[in-house]
């Protein structure tokens, strides 16, 4: 091991330059702490760490500490472990000459983990700290193309992850001392870095191109005088070439990658794993079922099923959230070889895009994909998927060759029951295509609700299966209350949180109260344990313990009562709302403002905006939480969503229920005005201008513009070329902090205005059902759908809303938004022939929404006939139902056959296209209504 890992004094040269030399003295200062057994612990940590490496150390930190109560000790290191570990693989290319500089970056923070994962109350203190710091710190895909290339970024991120080792070294000398301005300061930094040296690739791709032009042009010129220098020249200018074809290369095969999928898949695991508590969900790895799966040679598929229902069975999705998340750890843990995989997506209610069949597809496939994956094959596959109509065919060919990859690839999918059936049909078609394949080297693991078995079993007839509802989760339950009743009493935990007790021997009074209670419901468990907490004194927790609620929704409907009884209850309404409605989880930034606003009032205001909205949880009575690392709000489990979903038959509690289109419509308003805001407006007045980068030859240019050019003019200019040509190399990259300014200035506006990002993204979403006279907001929305705005974008340009356009087609295909649509066909003048093919188009869709749009449209009631063919086909019995009710009077008593009428190319009428896809209700229809009489 090198000199700085023992603790000596670092070499001064600059071998590598002094970019590194404040990383090479923190490793050395970090090494003269260690005591000498440390120290050899620490000569052992040599590799450089893969992909794989923190999540892997972190699941065995959790395996190796059985005997520890409460949650996984190593989830809440695993971000600050990831991004160390991310800058130790990038930095090991960089540091040429002293390649284990990377390993002990990453050895020194591992170390340091495993030493204060020894000494429970030091380890939860510095595992908070490290939550905390995550968010200062840039990811990876943030500037792995741009950290070879730019030596301002190079310093900002070594001397950030100098900082950080700074840090480990001051806690392992005296414990928990914060340090946390210098951090925020480097971060500020990094940002700034990774911001500039964007705009220099930029200008170095300029500055390439001019280079090898200006070289070419000078060989040409003078080839026959100065052969030698000549060659030399352009043998730099192919060097320059090679250089900028490998760079760019690099880069598109990235943006390639990028767009197949950009989803974080990891988030949601990150925030199960946190929640799971240590040795909970580790029955299952012994079960029969999942030991065959997991050893069988073959591809296979293993189902884990758990009910959500009324009663004594009940089961919360809770458990088969650390069910999965145990199990990808496992499987991480477990790995034997190299060319194994473990790709996942854990779906959650309020995660749209992890609800849908091709995200879910896209986001395995990227996790399987690597820059040196993208072959030419695989780079037209990838290029395939911006055309419509190939988008699923040629995932399934791309997911195919990821398998081919592997000697075993593990796939974990959880929530199917909360896909919609097309989209889980689907899903399940694709993978049950991929795993059928004779060269299949899949492991399938899927996670739903006992609902979910008909399906699963349909697809795949010999998966293996286990369900929740058996003896171990009685065990889990126990381990789960005592350990959570034991920690939630030790000193560390927040006053607001603890349970103090003047009698030791309540603890045991509480575990045993809620052990029988708790009927399988670990969410039950929590919510009880929160309430108790909060009483004043033993005997109030008696009585609450003689007062348990019997089910979940009992549980639900006694908050929202105490709710309803404090001034924070309209808050805590509207709280419920948006995470109820929103397409992802906000975070507690973007809630803080979208609450200050009113539908239509151009401004926010300041008295609605919620002070000390920290407290949501409070005000929310726990049904809402708080994440600690990603700062995001969420339900504590879906099941409360459902709960205000459903009408109360108490009076007191009608004003909780939430009609989910009534929500969706009203943030659709607040996003609207939003982006048409005073605020907004204002902020952007305020961004600077735009201004040319070559500044000098810029005005001049535009001086001498239509104007006689005298003979010292030219001399002055050229004059002045030359001498910025001369400088360009060495103040190129000051030259772009113009340029960085300008595209930094949406981030700044982001800043200030948090919620802007998401109104940006789902505007449009959330605004499906607009309509005139009942959105308030309906003229601002109109104008942004049909001309250009700064602050919103629309997938079409404006033009494409007065003609036919492919490219709202398209959009129009695939996502179900009426609003657009009613505009798009009352501007775009479509004759009968275009009506008819958007009435194919979409009955054979099953697009009821859109076939009750174009009902009131067409001009002929006989150019329904053909839409009555395609829902006929596609098995659409409500789009047939709604054709057929909207021409029957005319068509049917003029004595119309809809057996003989509108035909395909193949000859066939509706009522054939029915019988041949099996579609028996649909051809009864057919004949009921006169089909063939």
């Amino acid at each position: 091991m090198s000199l700085i890992a023992l603790g000596r004094t670092p070499r001064t040269g600059n071998i590598d330059g002094s970019v590194m030399k404040s990383l090479e003295v923190a490793l050395s200062d970090f090494g003269s702490v260690l005591t000498d057994d440390e120290r050899k612990q620490l000569q052992q940590i040599k590799e450089v760490p893969d992909a794989s490496a923190a999540l892997i150390f972190t699941a065995k930190l959790d395996a190796s500490n059985t005997t520890r109560r409460g949650r996984s000790i190593g989830a809440r290191a695993f971000s600050m472990l990831q991004s160390v570990q991310q800058f130790s693989a990038i930095v090991e290319t960089f540091v040429s000459s002293h390649p284990d500089v990377a390993a002990l970056v990453w050895g020194s923070v591992k170390l340091t983990v495993l030493i204060a994962a020894n000494i429970t109350s030091y380890y939860e203190s510095l595992a908070d700290l490290f939550m905390g710091l995550n968010k200062f710190f840039p990811q990876l895909e943030e500037y792995q193309l741009l950290f070879p290339h730019s030596s301002k970024l190079q310093e900002s991120i070594s001397m950030q992850v100098t900082i950080r080792i700074k840090k480990v070294t001051t806690e392992l000398r005296s414990k928990l001392r914060p340090q946390l301005e210098n951090i925020q300061i480097c971060a500020k930094d990094v940002k700034k870095a990774i911001a500039l040296a964007k705009a220099t690739s930029d200008r170095q791709e300029q500055d390439l191109q001019e280079q090898e032009r200006k070289l070419a042009d000078n060989h040409r010129k003078h080839l026959s005088n100065f052969t030698s220098r000549a060659q030399k020249e352009l043998e730099n200018a192919r060097e320059w070439q090679r250089r900028r074809d490998r760079v760019l290369l690099r880069e598109k095969r990235m943006r390639l990658l990028d767009s197949l999928s950009t989803y974080e898949h990891q988030k949601n695991f990150y925030q199960a794993r946190k929640k799971r508590y240590v040795n909970t969900a580790m029955w299952l790895f012994s079960t029969t079922e999942f030991t065959k799966w997991k050893d069988d040679g073959k591809p296979s598929v293993f189902f884990l099923t758990g009910k959500i229902g009324s009663g004594k069975t009940v089961l919360t999705l809770v458990l088969v959230l650390f069910s999965e998340s145990a199990v990808i750890e496992y499987l991480y843990r477990e790995r034997k070889r190299t060319d194994e995989l473990t790709a996942f997506v854990l779906s959650r209610y309020d995660d749209s895009v992890s609800l849908s069949a091709i995200s879910v597809l896209r986001s395995i496939i990227r996790q399987c994909l690597e820059p040196d994956d993208i072959t030419g094959e695989i780079e037209r596959q990838l290029s395939e998927l911006k055309t419509y109509g190939k988008v699923m065919e040629t995932t399934k060919t791309l997911l195919q060759y990821c398998t081919s990859k592997f000697a075993t690839l593990y796939i974990v999918i959880d929530s199917l029951d909360e896909f919609e059936n097309e989209e889980r049909h689907t899903l399940l078609r694709v993978l049950s295509s991929v795993i059928s394949r004779p060269d299949s080297s899949v492991k399938l693991f899927l996670v739903g609700r006992s609902s979910m078995l008909a399906a699963v079993r349909n697809w795949f007839p010999r998966s293996h299966e286990k369900s929740t509802d058996c003896g171990e989760v009685g065990v889990d339950i126990k381990t789960y209350t005592r350990e959570n009743i034991a920690l939630r009493q030790e000193e560390e935990v927040p006053i607001h949180e603890r349970l103090m007790l003047t009698d030791p021997a309540m603890a045991q009074e509480i575990i045993k109260a809620l052990i029988n209670g708790a009927n399988g419901m670990f969410l039950w468990v929590d919510i009880q344990i929160a309430e108790i907490c909060g009483c004043t004194c033993d005997n109030e927790i008696r009585r609450a313990l003689l007062n348990l609620p019997k089910s979940i929704g009992e549980t639900f409907d006694r908050a929202m009562r105490r709710i309803s009884k404090r001034p924070s209850a309209k808050t805590a309404i509207d709280i419920f709302r948006w995470v109820a409605a929103t397409k992802r989880a906000l975070t507690l930034g973007e809630l803080r403002e979208a609450l200050s606003y009113e539908p239509g009032t151009p401004y926010s205001i300041t008295g609605r905006t919620p002070t000390g909205l920290e407290r949501m949880t409070f005000w929310c009575e726990n049904l809402v939480q708080l994440d600690e690392e990603f700062q995001i709000v969420q339900f504590i489990h879906r099941s409360v969503l459902q709960h205000l979903f459903e009408p109360s038959s108490d009076s007191s509690l009608l004003g909780f229920h939430i009609n989910l289109a009534e929500a969706n419509h009203f943030i659709g308003e607040i996003c609207v005005t939003y982006l048409n805001s005073n605020d907004l407006k204002t902020a952007l007045v305020r961004r600077p201008a735009a201004l040319p980068t070559r500044l000098p030859n810029y005005l001049i240019e535009k001086t001498l513009e239509g104007e006689d050019i005298t003979t010292r003019i030219i001399r002055a200019k050229q004059k002045l070329s030359a001498h910025v040509y001369r400088n360009i190399k060495s103040d190129k990259e000051d030259m772009m902090i113009i340029n960085d300014r300008l595209q930094d200035s949406t981030t700044t506006l982001q800043l200030g205005h948090p919620f802007l990002e998401y109104a940006q993204s789902y505007w449009l979403s959330h605004t499906c059902i607009f309509e005139e006279g009942k959105s308030r907001t309906w003229s601002l929305w109109k104008k942004m759908i049909r001309s250009s705005q700064d602050l919103v974008t629309t997938p079409w340009a404006p033009e494409d809303f007065y003609e036919p356009s492919h490219i709202i087609y398209e959009w129009l295909n695939t996502h179900d938004h009426c609003a657009v649509f009613l505009q798009f066909v009352t501007s775009a003048k479509l004759n009968s022939a275009g009506r008819i093919g958007l009435i194919c188009c979409h009955a054979r869709l099953g697009r009821l929404n859109y076939i009750d749009i174009l009902i009131g449209l067409v001009q002929d009631q006989k150019e329904l006939l053909y839409g009555l063919l395609y829902a006929a086909e596609g098995g659409h019995l409500e789009v047939v139902q709604r054709l057929l009710d909207a021409k029957a009077d005319r068509l049917l008593d003029a004595k119309a056959d809809v057996n003989a009428a509108a035909t395909d190319d193949m000859g066939r009428t509706a009522l054939q296209a029915a019988a041949e896809g099996g579609h028996l209700q649909i051809v009864a229809l057919l004949k009921s209504s006169g089909a063939g009489k």
